[in-house]
């Protein structure tokens, strides 16, 4: 019997298996979870429901499954309990066509996608299904309820949406309340209002998120209702979130995610989100102090409360989180595959318990690793993952081997042979890293091959198509320059296959095997360091994150200062004064009216007059779109110096209009507007004041703006020009300035007018690395033999430090070339026991799972053998002159 130690790579597993990845922990309620889409939770007990009509409860350390049949079909989206503990749920089943599709006053079949919506009462043993008495023919039934809240007396409130018809499935809202009795309507969909995702509540005010801009603010003790300023956006808003201090966030989404902060005068005010990739964002609340807002693809962001900004923190799933509770010990997130997944939905529990955000952390794959013999050494090769987030720029690598030999440099070069097929050089240069360098190979016509070396570059001159692959080996190992090459075609002539020389840089090279430096890092390659733990014991690898040096202007304008850690300028804004330095755009209309728009560049918009007007009297509307401001005249009527001063009234478009007294066609504004006048002109010359300036004695930056004209991007564009030596571009005092938030006006009086870099900054993260010797894992079986059939009992032999949480046996055999599995089993205690009839040898797998998520597995080749009974055998009381069973495979 042959033993075989196989360790699997489990790359794919690290992002999902939370066991493993340490951040938020994973916790499954059940073996097969459907996906989860809402949550619940107070100080002692948490609730997730979701789809197949889900629903868990968590109480004393563990998860049960408290669904039953009268869920059965429905997707929950939302789950809240009453302060006595009574259970609410809500969400939509399929159901029978709910429409009058072809208006003959009767519900018909064409629909056959009708869902309704549904909420369900939970009294601690049994779940009931309510009834809102509303039917599809009513404003107030709606075809899902999706949000859920109940007030501190115990009413319900219930937010969704009306599908409008068979044809038209865009929801209209809908909002209900139960007060135990009853379904009293709060908004119908006859009132054409959006469809209402989400509700919650705090104290005695709720808000309902809602689709096109809409966020509701509902007071329960008039059920007043009371829409909040948009602030201009058209976003459809998925959660709002009350702090402490009364502050209103929420998080929204279009294309992107978006999160927001209320203004009491301006509304909904968009926030920095610190990362350009954001998806859509679908809920938000807080935890251990932290106000978090999470979404697709495992994403979430905490707001960082120094900075006013909202930075990315790790979580270690990519499943779209659905929903966010607070929970007594940390934030609950519940979760389900993404709709992209080719995979079958699943659904998971995150529980995130961290005082801090995790923005560092590293893992180690595998961990845990059964050593293989090289060189009479048991060596362990581990890939390390970095999830290290924020603005890195270099990271350092420590494995604690106590291993200090140099690392070679490694390239390879690509040409092609004369036939066309593809060839390569595999270089090995030399340790240490002096052995970076660039190798280039130059063509020449019979001439003697020869190798120079000038500075980091080795120059090898060739024969093209005639010195061969082994002959560029042997004089490039000769020389000492590499210290081995590898030809894929040996004998093949070299090929120099651009017009100059074929080049390769050779990297990676170090002076210290224990030590590895990875600069200017960039992309989403995870993994950025392989090493060889050689022998067997416990390592603890570190990685030593250096961040940029980066400052925030009030959250809206992000600063890289030069790399040092000593602290770098600080920037103070200025307003110009009463009187702005910001240009003001002009134009003239129809060679009549001369126009002088408000200083700065939002004055550079296209007056159009347009004729016929509704009335008598001139008004204008303004296109923000279009960039547009659309005066309605009458031709032959409207005197130019009504529309001289219609224009005058509008202070926030344009500042003045006055006759052209030099025109010499018309000399009296009193004169009717005409028809051969030119109707539109476009204003230009409007600029915006920011102007940046360095101190050097102060070490200090003074931007000056026209506070309430100046946007970010110009103050952003503005410090990036700034320099040392005003004419000397290479002497920037900043590397690279961001607009976080694009085109937001700044106003001086509200915003932050100083902020100061700090220097660059360090985070630790580390990891631990096991390597056993390959008899720690081992397993026992009997039989090894058997007549006809068996049952064999596994037992488990490894070394309990190995920490397995999960054992698998297969039994095996090769067929067609690939192991065919004819029986396993799955174990949580070691042991098991597997039925085998199939006459045959058989190899035996055991797989293992520790509990840091490593994969491993051995194989015992040849370790069962079903015999039959042959012609002449009557041993086994069979019937002479024939075989049973059936004839084994190999």
């Amino acid at each position: 019997m042959t033993i075989r130690l196989i360790l699997l790579t489990a790359a794919a597993i690290c992002l999902q298996a939370a066991t493993a990845f340490g951040l938020w922990d994973y916790e499954p309620p059940a073996v097969s979870t459907p996906p989860l889409m809402g949550c619940w939770s107070d100080d002692t007990v948490s609730y997730a429901v979701g789809f197949d009509g889900a629903a868990f409860r968590h109480s004393g350390g563990s998860w049960s499954d408290i669904s039953d049949g009268t869920l059965s079909g429905a997707v929950l989206f939302a789950v809240h309990a009453t302060p006595w503990g009574t259970v609410y749920a809500s969400g939509y089943r399929l159901g029978p066509p709910l429409f009058d599709s072809n208006n003959d006053g009767t519900i018909n079949a064409v629909d056959t996608q009708s869902k309704y919506g549904v909420i369900f009462r939970y009294t601690g043993s049994t779940w009931e299904e309510l009834n809102t008495q509303y039917g599809p023919e009513s404003p107030y039934f709606a075809s899902s309820f999706t949000g859920l809240w109940v007030d501190e007396n115990g009413v319900v409130y219930l937010s969704g949406g009306k599908q409008r018809s068979a044809t038209d499935t865009t929801p209209a809202g809908v909002l209900l309340s139960f007060d135990g009795a009853s379904f009293p309507p709060l908004i119908g969909a006859s009132q054409e209002l959006p469809n209402m995702y989400a509700i919650n509540g705090f104290g005695s005010k709720a808000y309902i998120s809602s689709a096109g801009g809409l966020v509701i603010e509902l007071n329960t003790g008039t059920n007043a209702l009371t829409p909040l300023n948009s602030g201009g956006l058209s976003l459809d808003f998925r959660g709002v979130w009350q702090t402490a201090d009364k502050t209103l966030y929420a998080v929204a989404e279009a294309t992107y995610g978006y999160i927001l902060r209320y203004h009491a005068t301006k509304g909904w005010q968009q926030m920095a989100i610190d990362k350009e990739d954001r998806p859509p964002l679908l809920c938000i609340n807080e935890g251990n102090g932290l106000l978090v807002a999470a979404g697709s693809y495992g994403k979430a962001y905490y707001l960082d409360t120094d900075n006013d900004v909202w930075k990315e923190m790790l979580t270690g799933t990519q499943n779209d989180i659905n929903c966010l509770s607070a929970a007594e010990d940390g934030l609950l997130a519940a979760t389900n595959t993404p709709s992209g997944s080719t995979t079958t939905p699943t659904g998971a529990l995150y529980r995130m318990t961290e005082a801090e955000p995790n923005t560092a952390y590293i893992l180690a794959d595998q961990p845990t690793g059964i050593g293989v013999k090289v060189d009479g050494t048991y060596t362990h090769e581990v890939i390390l993952y970095d999830f290290a987030l924020g603005d890195i720029w270099k990271r350092e690598w420590r494995f604690n081997t106590g291993i200090d030999d140099p690392v070679p440099s490694y390239g390879v070069l690509y040409s092609s042979t004369p036939s066309g097929a593809t060839t390569a050089l595999y270089i090995t240069g030399e340790g240490g890293e002096e052995s970076n360098r660039e190798l280039r190979i130059h063509p020449c016509t019979g001439c003697t091959p020869h190798l120079e070396v000038s500075g980091d570059v080795i120059h090898l001159t060739v024969n093209s198509g005639v010195t061969t692959q082994n002959q560029i080996k042997e004089i490039l190992e000769q020389s000492h320059a590499v210290s081995e090459v590898y030809p894929r075609h040996g004998t093949s002539p070299w090929e120099v296959s651009s017009k100059d020389y074929d080049s390769v840089q050779l990297t990676g090279g170090r002076n210290n095997e224990d030590i590895f430096v990875n600069e200017e890092t960039k992309g989403d390659d995870y993994y950025l360091a392989v090493h060889r733990f050689k022998g067997v014991g416990e390592w603890h690898p570190e990685l030593i994150v250096y961040r940029e040096n980066i400052a925030y202007i009030d959250g809206m304008i992000k600063l890289w200062g030069h790399r040092t850690q000593e602290p770098g300028p600080t920037v103070t804004i200025q307003d110009t004064g009463e009187t702005p330095a910001s240009e003001s755009a002009t134009g003239v209309l129809g060679d009549l009216i001369n126009i002088t728009a408000p200083p700065g560049v939002r004055g550079n918009i296209e007056v159009r007059l347009e004729s016929p007007a509704p009335s008598d009297e001139v008004t204008s509307t303004f296109s923000s779109v279009y960039n547009t401001l659309t005066v309605h005249i009458r031709n032959g009527t409207t005197t130019i110096q009504a529309i001289i001063d219609h224009l005058n009234t509008l202070d926030d478009t344009i500042a003045s209009a006055s006759f052209k007294s030099d025109n010499g066609n018309i000399s009296d504004s009193s004169s009717p507007w005409l028809d051969e006048y030119e109707t539109s002109v476009t204003l230009a010359g409007g600029t915006n004041h920011a102007e940046g300036e360095y101190d050097e004695a102060s070490n200090t930056v003074t931007l000056t703006i026209d506070s309430g004209i100046t946007t970010t991007t110009d103050m952003a564009i503005a410090l990036s020009e700034v320099c040392r030596a005003p004419e000397d571009k290479e002497t920037r005092i900043f590397d690279k300035v961001n607009d976080l938030v694009a085109y937001k006006i700044w106003d001086t009086d509200e915003r932050t007018d100083t902020v100061s870099l700090t220097g660059i900054s360090t985070k630790p993260a580390s990891t631990t690395v096991r390597v056993f010797p390959p008899e720690d894992l081992d397993f026992k079986h009997t039989p090894e033999s058997a007549n006809l059939s068996a049952t064999v009992t596994f037992t488990d032999k490894s070394n309990p430090d190995l920490g397995i949480s999960k054992w698998q046996w297969e039994i095996l055999r090769i067929v067609d070339g690939e192991y065919k599995t004819e029986a396993h089993a799955t174990s949580e205690s070691g042991s098991a026991e597997i039925s085998v009839s199939e006459l045959g040898k058989y190899d035996i797998r055991m797989r293992v799972v520790t509990k840091d998520g490593s994969y491993l597995e051995q194989v015992k080749e040849d370790a069962l053998k079903i015999n039959g009974k042959h012609a002449g055998d009557s041993s086994l009381g069979g019937a002479n002159g024939c075989f049973i069973g059936s004839l084994p495979r190999f």
